[in-house]
């Protein structure tokens, strides 16, 4: 499932942006009361578009994961 919806997903990338030329951080927000953090991905496309993305994180045994 993961392989299929990565493929989909870059393709369609590719056909509408041109495709992914880097992924950076914008920022994190994290809170300590239920070990959460929302991190903010910023997609810079090859049509030289930038997407923000926001990631739900949460702490598991000393671990940040994607929820």
């Amino acid at each position: 499932y993961t392989t299929l919806f990565r493929s989909k997903f870059i393709a369609v990338q590719d056909s509408v942006h041109h495709g992914i030329n880097s992924v950076s951080i914008g920022s994190s927000v994290f809170t300590g009361k239920d070990s959460t953090a929302s991190v903010f991905l910023l997609f810079h496309y090859g049509d030289k578009t930038t997407e923000q993305v926001i990631v739900p994180m949460v702490k598991k045994k000393g671990k940040w994961i994607m929820r």
